[in-house]
């Protein structure tokens, strides 16, 4: 869900299977985390994201694949 607090779950649906990388980089581009880097499977896959402690941000996360990317925003939200 986006927003979120500190925790959202990815699902990526892939034709084809390959090595891939999901990272989130903070809006300067910092890498903020390497959610995954390995082999993806064809079909659905799910992959988590816990960032417990950070205050309310703008998050961009990226998946990589082969010659393909995708690319988004998230939005951090802290309770009081």
């Amino acid at each position: 869900p986006n927003p979120f607090n500190d925790q959202v779950k990815f699902v990526i649906n892939s034709a084809k299977s390959g090595n891939g990388t999901l990272e989130v980089f903070n809006m300067m581009g910092q890498k903020v985390k390497t959610v995954y880097h390995g082999h993806v499977p064809a079909g659905v896959n799910n992959f988590d994201l816990n960032l417990p402690g950070q205050k309310n941000s703008t998050l961009i996360y990226r998946f990589s694949m082969g010659t393909k990317q995708i690319t988004g925003k998230l939005l951090q939200i802290t309770g009081k």
